[in-house]
């Protein structure tokens, strides 16, 4: 079963996170950011084979969806075949008639996304459990154990140097390359992170090239006593605690945080930040 997300580009990074967790329930997604029109076919076309292939719309529903054409364009098609539509409230606008009575899930608090994609899945028909389908359940429990393990054995490196590490360092870990690490010393209150001598932190001996991390990749900062990291409109994405971050808005980080620019993961651990 193809489930279609109609959205406008200024929510992708919310679709992404909607997209990811929806396909580790099985489902098949499909989004016009993430996956590409193959050569030589046009766009329109493509698109409308993909609207007539799935059996549910999640339509993303924000100030900017409203005033999109091809969001309109998409809804309407949907809706002329009376297939299911169900509206994410991503951030509170006005519905059109034709949608103003179906049954709506809420996403503007963030904070409950989790709650919220539950929610969303028992409103879902029942995936299919094809072969593909298995095979691709059975890659992404690979990914999540890989990750889980890449955390458990950063563990002891944390241990062994907690004792040591001071008010306003950062222990960076790199679980894919253990045991290499980097203390590094807050003296700013802005830190640029990415490839190159005049980055703060730069990240070229730990195979950020070929990991995709950007030259100019990610900024981390510290507002009113609090770490954040906001991503610089790199190539690849950043991801904290394994959900894609919005470029250009900094994100709060945990004292013990992963995050990832590109495919490099990176474990940030702090004891505490006393920056003034």
């Amino acid at each position: 079963m193809l489930v279609f997300i109609s959205h406008s580009s200024a929510e992708d990074e919310f679709v992404d996170n909607l997209s990811r967790s929806l396909e580790r329930y099985a489902f098949e997604v499909w989004v016009d950011h993430l996956h590409s029109v193959p050569a030589g076919q046009y766009w329109d076309e493509y698109v409308d084979m993909k609207l007539e292939d799935s059996k549910v719309m999640l339509l993303v529903w924000s100030p900017t969806a409203s005033t999109s054409n091809n969001v309109s364009v998409e809804w309407r098609e949907f809706h002329t075949k009376n297939k299911l539509i169900i509206p994410l409230v991503f951030r509170p606008a006005p519905l059109p008639l034709l949608l103003r009575h179906l049954q709506r899930i809420d996403f503007a608090d963030q904070a409950k996304f989790d709650e919220q994609v539950n929610l969303l899945i028992k409103s879902l028909p029942t995936p299919d459990l094809n072969a593909t389908s298995l095979t691709k359940i059975s890659n992404r429990i690979t990914q999540e154990t890989t990750i889980v393990s890449l955390m458990n054995a950063s563990d002891d490196v944390i241990k062994e140097k907690q004792a040591s590490l001071k008010d306003n360092q950062l222990l960076l870990i790199f679980p894919d390359y253990l045991p290499k690490t980097l203390v590094v010393e807050l003296k700013n209150s802005k830190m640029f992170i990415g490839r190159g001598l005049n980055m703060d932190i730069n990240l070229e001996n730990f195979h950020a090239e070929e990991s995709g991390v950007s030259r100019q990749h990610a900024m981390l900062a510290i507002e009113n006593g609090q770490l954040t990291l906001t991503d610089l409109n790199s190539i690849n994405g950043t991801l904290v605690d394994r959900r894609r971050i919005p470029t250009q808005r900094p994100i709060p980080l945990k004292h013990d945080s992963l995050i990832q620019l590109g495919t490099l993961f990176i474990r940030i651990y702090c004891k505490a930040i006393a920056f003034s």
